[in-house]
C-alpha cells in the first residue's frame, strides 16, 4: 500500500487531519495545473480550494481503483472543464494573455522583447486549444505525466488521446508558423510549465 492510500485509509477511520497531510502534499500541484489550464492565477487558488472541499467530501467513497493522483487531477480537470464553460456563458471576450507571470529578461533590451513576444505566442496558442486539446498537451508536455496516466486521468483510450495530441500539434504549428516565419525566436524561449 502507498502512502496516499495509507493516508486515505487514516482519513477514513476518523483521522481528519490526514486530510491536510494530502492538501499540503499536492496544493502546489493543483495550483500549477489550473493555472496552466485557465491562465488565470487570480481564480487558481479560489478553484484550488473547491478541489480540494470537493476531494474532502468525496474521499470516503475513493475506492483506490486508480491512483489518488489520478483521481485529484481527474477532480481538478473537471471543475476546469465547468468553470470554463460558466466563464464562456458570462463573458463574451476574454484576454489568454491576462495574469502572466513576469518572463525573465534576455541580455538585451531587444532580445528580451523578442523573448517575451515568442513565449507570450506560445502561451497564447496552448490556451486557444480546445479544452479537450489543451489538457493533453499540458498534463504531456507541461507536467511529464506518461500516456497511460493521462488516459486514467482523463478516462479516455489511447488512440483518443494521441488523437488529441496529433489535432493539439498540427494546430499549435499552424498557430505559430506566421510567427516563426515574421521572427527570429531567440534562445532561451522555451515556456516555463509555471507560465501555462
Amino acid at each position: 500500500m502507498d502512502d496516499d492510500a495509507l493516508t486515505i485509509d487514516r482519513f477514513k477511520n476518523g483521522e481528519r487531519r490526514a486530510f491536510d497531510d494530502l492538501v499540503i502534499k499536492y496544493r502546489k500541484s493543483v495550483l500549477n495545473l489550473i493555472y496552466r489550464f485557465t491562465g488565470r492565477q487570480d481564480e487558481a487558488e479560489d478553484m484550488a480550494q473547491e478541489v480540494f472541499i470537493r476531494l474532502y467530501r468525496s474521499l470516503k467513497d475513493f475506492r483506490g481503483e486508480s491512483s489518488f493522483f489520478t483521481y485529484l487531477y481527474r477532480v481538478t480537470l473537471n471543475l476546469c472543464f465547468q468553470e470554463r464553460k460558466k466563464r464562456a456563458k458570462a463573458e463574451s471576450r476574454m484576454s489568454p494573455e491576462e495574469d502572466l507571470e513576469k518572463i525573465p529578461s534576455a541580455a538585451t533590451p531587444h532580445g528580451e522583447a523578442e523573448t517575451r513576444e515568442a513565449r507570450e505566442t506560445v502561451i497564447k496558442a496552448v490556451r486557444g486549444l480546445p479544452p479537450d486539446q489543451r489538457a493533453v498537451v499540458i498534463l504531456f508536455r507541461y507536467h511529464g505525466l506518461p500516456y497511460r496516466e493521462i488516459c486514467d486521468i482523463l478516462k479516455i483510450g489511447m488512440g483518443t488521446l494521441k488523437s488529441r495530441l496529433h489535432r493539439a500539434h498540427a494546430s499549435l504549428k499552424e498557430k505559430l508558423r506566421p510567427y516563426m516565419e515574421d521572427m527570429e525566436i531567440p534562445t532561451g524561449t522555451e515556456v516555463d510549465a509555471d507560465e501555462l
